[in-house]
């Protein structure tokens, strides 16, 4: 099996994560993780696909395709239907604490939250994971089309990052039956191909009343500027403050740490399994086998940020 080292080849010059001065919490862990399995990612991750997608990091980070509505503020009125659920939320048991991650594309649980979920794993929470949108609208899909040499559809673009998340969800140890997609960015729906604050709101104020005692976690109301983690983020915080939900986490994305927030906690592995499990879950956003449906959408959207997290896994989080 292949290995790929933290400093990959090919990838000299991409910027790392921010150096911050952090005292690990009691338990985390202070061996280092050197190498992760890897499946084919490295050869192609400095290839000519990657130059060719918009934006800063190619991807839903840097920007939505032209004409999406990447610049509209959150809650700007044009989108204001509910939600109803497609199938049936996951099932409630008995004495256990529940964490709801509400990612609003997969890959943001991951590299947001992949430390969080998987220390929450660990000390013996159930996580369940919403895929508020499948990622459809991704900015990397003249990209994926050079690599293929044809056409991608947005279709096959969803499937193949919802195959993304299964995979990223499960190396964190979440149950299959655990990962959610909302499908907010359906474009057989009212509002369209973008998450909205209501909408957003819809699927809390469902899970809330299946799963009243959990912990929410979403990206920062506040230290954000991509629209679909903003209104996730404003939709936890306003059921915070009305009291539909009573515990709630906010992820702020490694493009923002630079950004004014409340104050911060690092979140770090609390073991060395823990870390593993993060650049395993990293990893699946790599994977390269169109025979299968996985089309790398993950890494060649956000490159720079699979590599930062590989370097440096930890998350910011804000009360």
């Amino acid at each position: 099996m292949a290995v790929l080292t933290l400093v990959a080849a090919g990838l000299a010059g991409v910027p790392a994560a921010p150096a911050v001065s952090h005292a690990p919490s009691a338990g985390s862990a202070v061996a280092t993780v050197t190498a992760v399995p890897v499946r084919g990612r490295a050869a192609w991750a400095s290839g000519p696909w990657l130059r060719t997608a918009p934006g800063a990091d190619g991807g839903d980070e840097a920007g939505e395709p032209p004409g999406a509505a990447a610049d509209l503020p959150p809650g700007d009125g044009r989108h204001l239907s509910a939600w109803s659920p497609r199938s049936a939320l996951p099932v409630a048991g008995a004495g256990e604490h529940v964490d709801v991650v509400l990612s609003p594309h997969p890959d943001d649980e991951t590299l947001s939250l992949g430390v969080w979920i998987a220390n929450a794993v660990a000390r013996g929470d159930r996580v369940i994971v919403v895929a508020l949108t499948d990622g459809r609208s991704t900015g990397a899909a003249g990209a994926l089309g050079v690599r293929l040499r044809r056409p991608v559809t947005r279709d096959e673009i969803a499937a193949a990052r919802l195959a993304e998340l299964r995979d990223a969800a499960a190396q964190l140890g979440v149950r299959p039956d655990d990962v959610y997609p909302a499908h907010l960015d359906d474009e057989a729906g009212p509002d369209g191909t973008r998450a909205t604050q209501a909408e957003v709101a819809a699927v809390i104020a469902a899970f809330a009343v299946r799963f009243p005692e959990a912990t929410f976690a979403t990206m920062s109301d506040t230290a954000e500027r991509h629209p679909d983690h903003l209104d996730a983020g404003l939709a936890l915080r306003a059921a915070l403050v009305d009291g539909a939900v009573g515990h709630a986490a906010f992820a702020i994305s490694r493009l923002r740490w630079g950004l004014p927030s409340p104050p911060v906690t690092e979140v770090m592995p609390a073991s060395a399994a823990v870390r593993r499990r993060v650049l395993l879950a990293a990893d699946a956003y790599g994977r390269w086998a169109p025979a299968e449906g996985r089309l790398a959408v993950g890494w060649t959207s956000v490159h720079q940020q699979f590599v930062a997290l590989l370097a440096d896994p930890r998350d910011r989080v804000h009360g």
